[in-house]
């Protein structure tokens, strides 16, 4: 089985579930699904029931778009946004709300109708790939998007390509690391193993390690590259009661690699 992220042979079954499988691959150190498609990936994510819990859900999350913000303030106060996977466009109007100049590239007219009508913000219906590089940006967003694509390294190779030199690049993943420690602990204990959404999400491509995107995004020309915690289900009005123990009272006094989301900010010369 071909590692998605890396195309390496050296891989071998990890984890199964209900409705489908991850893979390891030694090369890169991702965990992957081992039967997943692009079409039905992209026909999950223009579906209503889908676009309605996002939208639920990120209408909560404007603290921690508001962190977001603060973060990336310390790197560049100002300039042009561009976030893939925009979904309803929160993010987007909280970013605007900061000084920045802002867009959004999501899949479905749903997502344009909600962000002009009732955030104020602009978002295209455009495959992302496909997108014209003569417009560049000076942050290229991408929130809890890139575990849900097929090919990640196409999606990193086309946000260098529409950054302006000095542009820089922010991810926000689920962390493998917490995913497969929440996996083992209760074995060690002879306990259910505990399984969080970043494994169960059956739309979760890939998943990756702090230090796996890290070189990812190193190979494909970016410098200066930072991870850490990012505190989705902390800082925010998350519901997942999982989430909101585990961020309460282990990743506070934790390092923060052990928190079940991480963010990483890249540049581009």
């Amino acid at each position: 089985m071909r590692c998605l992220v890396c195309d390496s042979v050296e891989t071998k079954p990890y984890l199964s579930l209900k409705t489908h499988q991850y893979s390891k691959c030694f090369q890169c150190g991702c965990a992957f699904q081992t039967q997943i498609s692009t079409t039905n990936q992209v026909d999950f994510h223009k579906g209503p029931k889908y676009k309605l819990g996002r939208l639920l859900a990120e209408s909560q999350d404007i603290a921690l778009y508001t962190w977001q913000i603060e973060l990336m303030k310390r790197y560049s106060p100002k300039g042009k946004i561009l976030e893939v996977g925009c979904s309803s466009g929160f993010f987007l109007k909280t970013a605007s709300k900061a000084g920045y100049e802002v867009l959004g590239i999501d899949l479905g007219d749903e997502n344009v109708i909600f962000g002009q009508y009732f955030l104020g913000v602009t978002i295209l219906n455009r495959d992302f790939l496909q997108l014209d590089n003569s417009v560049q940006f000076d942050w290229i967003v991408m929130n809890q998007l890139i575990e849900h694509v097929t090919d990640p390294r196409a999606f990193i190779r086309k946000a260098r390509s529409l950054l302006n030199p000095n542009g820089h690049f922010l991810i926000t993943t689920p962390n493998l690391i917490c995913a497969e420690r929440l996996v083992k602990w209760p074995r060690w204990f002879g306990l259910r193993p505990i399984i969080i959404d970043a494994f169960v999400h059956p739309n979760h491509c890939v998943l990756f390690r702090p230090d796996t995107l890290k070189k990812i995004l190193t190979q494909e020309g970016f410098v200066n590259v930072k991870t850490g915690y990012n505190p989705t289900g902390f800082v925010s009005g998350d519901r997942h009661k999982i989430r909101r123990l585990i961020a309460k009272f282990i990743v506070r006094y934790a390092p923060e690699m052990n928190g079940p989301n991480f963010y990483a900010v890249a540049k581009k010369l």
